[in-house]
């Protein structure tokens, strides 16, 4: 039954155009929170983020989060949120330990409508997501408890994996013949063919 789940959930997150986060990095000394399994999806078609994620925490009480989004360096969209607006359990208010999140949050048309759509389908999509977490009373923001960083993608590439070993073995060929006529003693030869 399990391999028939797995492969129905493949089988749509393939059917639908989407972004994706599955790596989640620290951007601060010190930050107050850390990850070991971090996967979250956003489907444009219903306006859904689907995210699960396990971690380590050290931040207690009511929280809230500034997050900007940066595509090719350009910071394009920031925004803040309650942490208990995503009405998550483990969030309001979140407790020091180990934290397990799985669930579901509907984005709203204000963020959504921002988002081209050639974000969908642009190979070696260059963006990120950062959040900064404070605590609900902090009114300046400029002490935050934690920083994350989230490296999104839309899934496509231009690197193919079997291109690898053809371009290896070209320029293995093309060293070899190089080395052949640097030692028949034509130097300026086996520079240009290397």
């Amino acid at each position: 039954l399990f391999p028939l789940v797995l492969f129905w959930q493949f089988h749509l997150a393939s059917a639908y155009k989407f972004l994706r986060s599955n790596t989640l990095l620290t951007c601060m000394e010190n930050s107050q929170f850390t990850s070991t399994l971090f996967d979250v999806y956003y489907y444009p078609h219903n306006s859904t983020a689907v995210f699960t994620v396990d971690g380590s925490s050290s931040l207690t009480g009511n929280l809230k989060a500034q997050y900007e989004l940066v595509v090719y360096g350009l910071s394009v969209y920031t925004g803040s949120l309650k942490l208990c607006s995503l009405n998550v359990k483990t969030l309001c208010p979140i407790t020091s330990g180990h934290i397990n999140i799985e669930g579901s949050y509907n984005v709203g048309t204000d963020l959504t409508d921002q988002i081209p759509s050639v974000a969908y389908s642009i190979p070696d999509l260059d963006a990120y997501v950062l959040v900064k977490i404070y605590d609900a009373d902090d009114t300046s923001m400029e002490t935050p408890l934690a920083c994350i960083k989230a490296e999104v993608t839309n899934g496509k590439t231009v690197q193919t994996r079997y291109a690898g070993w053809p371009i290896a073995c070209i320029s293995g060929f093309g060293l070899i013949v190089s080395s052949f006529v640097s030692i028949m003693g034509h130097s300026t030869t086996a520079a240009h063919i290397a």
